[in-house]
């Protein structure tokens, strides 16, 4: 008998035996699509292990908290959107002990007593796992006291995470009005008789569905049928002594071959080796179904687009974040609105593409657009993320004329308290932070996006934010190494400009620096220090003030 510390997730199905009497093959049917495309890829893209299947019940174990709440937050997220059944969820860390393929221990029970009193659609949580979370996602839970639980014999302090209509993933409900882009994720087939073999095929399935899934333009799913996908993922894991190598190819409708590559490894490397693998073929899909989209929607007359095509190619066009891309995304937003006034996704992005121009300094370029800002934050209340997006984009808005401070850091904690996992809300959280002089909470929001969002249409803007935040923390090498690895990749983003001359500056390196404000200033001309704290908000703070002495040092214009 082994005992470890370990994070244990206790679920259970509400209402089970009900479901069966009322229609027991169609409980079946729900149950079993649950399993396959819902649980064990949200367990398995956290490095999880299912310990106990009950039927309507599963033990789960996790080496972390953190892992084990991302998991059940991704489980109770996607089962919010679905009428199937509704589950509760109890998660705690301790002590267990391991015999013949099953846990025991106070661990063990504190997990499962906390699963039956957890709210319908939600999850609690021990006082011991909350205090293990990261920054990041302790927001997401309220304090519901001390609880005395059955067969324990101390009270134990309770964390609870309710369901909300904003999902944590709300993706599959967005699908049914914006026309993203489908990627169906066969289960990946394991040629070979070890019994890792299969765990390690569904482990790369579930990180390939967790990494697709942090594009906002692209709809995974792990199905082994595709009707309706645009294109189709599917992989063969083969195994011969302590080689392994994954077969994975890309096609689009009709068997049409898009991408095709192995890769190989060793099997007593297989973690290391998963983790590389994921993310490479995940950025091989991506950039193949863009430049497939790219190839199939920019080729055609702009006229002939339908609202989703349009939007879409906003979407494309914004990953850039430089002056003509963001205007481009919004000619692309009004033509989608023109196409369709109802369309409440396009409003949505309408509004991220006007505040994104605004903060970097393009604001010539967006004054057509901005009173239209007014009415795009109204008409997109059905969009997805709902009310607390808005509430946060509204926030943003009006903090750029007003400088509520107080309300803007009301407006970011509620968010982060309803959509702790969703990366537009770590993305713009953190640049709040960054504007009100918080390094630490502005790098951990961009931490924890960077685990979410790899191939989100922010990314560029977050890895810009995180190098602002290491400067303001007097992380200077750090800094400049981030933001030269934005400029490696695109040199048309004024941000990271920014970043690398307040950084070369208090390093001491004026050259580099100098050079760094010349290119700031080639994208945003007649830009200022003065007109850089209006448009964004700068509070007057000692990061702040140590972020502006560098840019000051560097050659930035005063007024």
């Amino acid at each position: 008998m082994r005992q470890r510390l370990a994070a244990v997730l206790a679920a259970d199905i509400v209402g089970y035996t009900r479901l069966m009497g009322a229609d027991q093959a169609g409980t079946l049917r729900a149950l079993q699509s649950f399993r396959s495309d819902i649980l064990r890829p949200a367990i398995a893209s956290q490095g999880g292990k299912i310990i106990k299947d009950m039927g309507d019940g599963w033990l789960v174990e996790f080496s972390s908290t953190s892992e084990a709440v991302e998991a059940a937050l991704a489980v109770q997220g996607a089962m919010a959107v679905t009428a199937a059944f509704r589950l509760r969820i109890g998660i705690n860390i301790g002590d267990i002990l391991h015999e013949d393929e099953d846990i025991f221990g106070d661990g063990v029970n504190i997990a499962a007593r906390l699963q039956s009193i957890a709210p319908v659609g939600g999850i609690a949580l021990s006082g011991a796992a909350y205090d293990s979370l990261d920054g990041t996602l302790t927001p997401a839970f309220t304090d519901a006291g001390l609880h005395e639980l059955r067969n324990v014999q101390r009270p134990v302090r309770v964390w609870m995470q309710h369901a909300s209509a904003d999902a944590p993933l709300s993706r599959q409900n967005a699908a049914t009005s914006q026309t993203l882009t489908r990627v169906a994720i066969s289960p990946i087939v394991g040629l070979g008789h070890a019994p890792e073999l299969a765990e390690l095929a569904e482990s790369i399935g579930g990180d390939l569905l967790r990494l697709l899934n942090s594009s906002d333009w692209i709809w995974p799913n792990i199905t082994s049928t595709h009707t309706g996908s645009d294109y189709t993922l599917s992989g063969v894991l083969r195994l011969r002594g302590d080689q392994i190598r994954l077969e994975a190819r890309l096609t689009a409708e009709l068997d049409e071959a898009i991408w095709s590559a192995d890769f190989d490894g060793l099997l007593s490397n297989q973690f290391a080796w998963q983790d590389h693998v994921a993310l490479d073929v995940a950025a091989n899909v991506v950039g193949a179904v863009s430049d497939c989209e790219r190839g199939r929607l920019f080729e055609q007359d702009a006229d002939a687009l339908s609202a989703q095509e349009c939007l879409e190619c906003a979407i494309l066009e914004f990953f850039e974040i430089s002056d003509d891309a963001l205007a481009s995304a919004l000619d692309y937003v009004e033509r989608a609105i023109a196409c369709d006034p109802d369309f409440a996704p396009a409003y949505l992005w309408g509004v991220r593409c006007v505040l994104s121009a605004l903060v970097s300094g393009y604001r010539n370029r967006v004054t057509t657009w901005l009173g239209r800002l007014p009415d795009w934050l109204e008409r997109a209340e059905q969009a997805e993320g709902g009310q607390i997006k808005l509430g946060l984009y509204r926030a943003i808005w009006s903090y750029t004329k007003d400088r509520d401070t107080e309300q803007l850091q009301d407006n970011v904690a509620e968010a982060l308290h309803r959509l702790p996992m969703d990366p537009d809300i770590l993305c713009l959280g953190g640049w709040c932070h960054v504007w009100l002089g918080q390094p630490a909470q502005a790098i951990a929001c961009f931490r924890k996006f960077e685990h979410l969002g790899k191939f989100n249409s922010l990314t560029m803007a977050m890895r810009g934010g995180l190098a602002i935040a290491l400067v303001q923390a007097a992380r200077y090498a750090a800094a400049a190494a981030e933001a030269q690895g934005i400029l490696r990749q695109t040199r048309e983003f004024s941000t990271p400009f920014r970043a690398l001359a307040s950084a070369a500056a208090l390093m001491g390196d004026l050259p580099e620096a100098r050079a760094a404000v010349g290119e700031a200033l080639r994208l945003v001309p007649g830009d200022t220090l003065t007109e850089l704290r209006a448009r964004s908000g700068y509070l007057d703070t000692e990061v702040n003030a140590r972020l502006f002495e560098g840019l000051r040092l560097a050659g930035y214009p005063e007024d």
